[in-house]
């Protein structure tokens, strides 16, 4: 699993495949001054690997929460955006 990454819900079946999986969650990027924040969601295999969309249909997602107030944080969330992406493109 990533560093910083969390699981957020048990191991499931994907209702009669066998595939064992659960979701993990990123780290959370937070922006100064602000509710926004930035995390990546994604589905780990019981084998070790990540869904990239190939096995159970859903790759990684990147999730904004809040709102951008001002141009200091628009840049700081672009940055946020930017890490994320490479980390689910990882």
């Amino acid at each position: 699993m990533p560093a910083g990454a969390t699981p957020v819900s048990d191991w499931e079946k994907c209702n009669s495949d066998p595939i064992l999986w659960r979701l993990i969650e990123g780290p959370r990027r937070t922006i100064t001054d602000s509710n926004i924040d930035v995390r990546v969601f994604t589905t780990h295999l019981a084998d070790g690997t990540f869904d990239n969309g190939d096995v159970l249909g859903e790759g990684p997602d990147i999730h904004i929460a809040g709102y951008v107030t001002n141009s200091d944080q628009a840049r700081e969330r672009a940055a946020a955006l930017l890490e994320a992406a490479a980390e689910a493109d990882a």
